[in-house]
């Protein structure tokens, strides 16, 4: 189980033996007079540690989603200490720990659930508090995870819940995103509030870090307002790997049919109250001065040039070469594979990558692998899928 995550309660075997363990230290809370209550308070407390009224609350929960996505908005001062299925647990283990006293520790209880166990100490210096417990936690449970408490709040309105108390590494702060397993707690027909075990962070888009695997060519690019020639553009440049071109766009600011353009070698997308005009197999001083003749106004996207070529390339003849077919503001950038999150919350969408650890992407000339970077990403939803492009800013 990786630090963190609450995967016992995914898991019906482990589920079961978390039961026995929280009937078991119910037994011995019941058999060795410690205050037992059920609930918990809104507000704790602050009471000395070794306080012989601090209290293990129990109750039973079930499972009311998984993958909910909360944001975190408060770090709690908590120590949680998740029991694990191999704790030690006898009358005086629970009595040692919940009498436990450490620098800045100021308070103590638990919760006891038919699926998990967990005891919860109040400190103003987290970090100086686990120095002292860990030694003595070690030998007194032996078998346990270290977590902090939070308050999460779901994004936008949400029906189920406003605030959830939270169970999760120690490293989170406010703001961050997080998927949670979301359990109700219950004490028979009592509803006692909901617990969120943090499963996992998300990335929030759509800037993120990533790191750079290797480098595998380049993309050179430039304006070219007409298509070029493959044979010709294959002799110029014999190493280029692949070519794309994206063509020269004519908006028209209202709707035009082929008919009252009367202009052959054009393809033309009509739409609502626009055209949409690509040249073909005519040249582009034809379609300007056709335009002008019918007084159209329009707005002009130049056509983009772009070859794909291997990292032993010539930049220098690749420009010349270029250049002599006429295309003009010629840019480079490297393109290889980096590592991304494996998934990244965008516009309130969680978006999952595909091959997140070898995903390619256009880089800075000047980067190198195993480099740190920042990538924009652009994500375009088709349906229930999203495509995604990468390209470091």
């Amino acid at each position: 189980m990786k630090k963190g995550k609450a995967k016992p309660y995914t898991k019906k075997e482990a589920g079961n033996r978390n039961k026995m363990m929280a009937y078991a230290i119910i037994a011995i809370l019941v058999l060795s007079g410690i205050y037992f209550g059920l609930g918990i308070s809104e507000t704790k407390e602050n009471k000395e540690a070794g306080d012989s009224s601090l209290k293990i609350s129990q109750y039973n929960v079930a499972q009311i989603g998984d993958d909910i996505l909360v944001g975190v908005v408060e770090e709690l001062p908590e120590i949680i200490i998740l029991l694990g299925e191999k704790a030690r647990l006898d009358e005086n283990t629970v009595k040692e720990v919940m009498n436990l006293s450490a620098d800045t520790l100021y308070s103590i209880d638990g919760e006891a659930s038919n699926s998990y166990v967990f005891f919860r100490f109040y400190a103003t210096d987290i970090s100086k508090a686990l120095r002292n417990l860990t030694p003595r936690l070690d030998g007194l449970v032996g078998d346990y995870k270290i977590y902090r408490g939070y308050i999460g709040m779901p994004p936008g309105e949400n029906q189920v819940m406003n605030r959830v108390y939270l169970i999760g590494p120690l490293n989170m702060s406010r703001g961050t995103v997080v998927k949670i397993l979301l359990l109700e707690k219950t004490a028979g027909e009592k509803k006692l509030g909901y617990i969120g075990f943090i499963k996992s962070a998300i990335t929030i888009g759509p800037i993120v870090d990533a790191e750079v695997n290797s480098i595998e060519g380049f993309i050179a690019s430039g304006i070219a307002l007409t298509a070029p020639n493959l044979d010709e553009l294959n002799k110029s440049v014999p190493w280029m790997q692949d070519v794309n071109y994206n063509p020269t766009v004519f908006t028209l600011s209202q709707e035009v049919n082929e008919t009252t353009l009367a202009l052959e070698g054009v393809e033309l997308q009509p739409g609502v109250n626009t055209t949409v005009l690509m040249p073909v197999n005519t040249s582009l001083e034809s379609v300007i001065q056709r335009l002008g003749e019918l007084k159209l106004n329009y707005t002009l996207k130049e056509g983009l040039l772009s070859l794909l070529l291997p990292v032993d390339a010539s930049k220098g003849q690749t420009e010349e070469a270029l250049s002599k077919l006429g295309v003009t503001n010629i840019t480079w950038q490297k393109h290889g594979s980096i590592q991304l999150p494996k998934e990244v919350l965008v516009e309130s969408m969680v978006v999952p990558i595909e091959n997140n650890k070898n995903f390619s992407a256009l880089l800075f000339m000047n980067a190198t692998a195993k480099q740190k970077v920042k990538m924009g990403l652009v994500v375009i939803k088709i349906g229930d899928q999203a495509l995604i492009n990468a390209r470091q800013v």
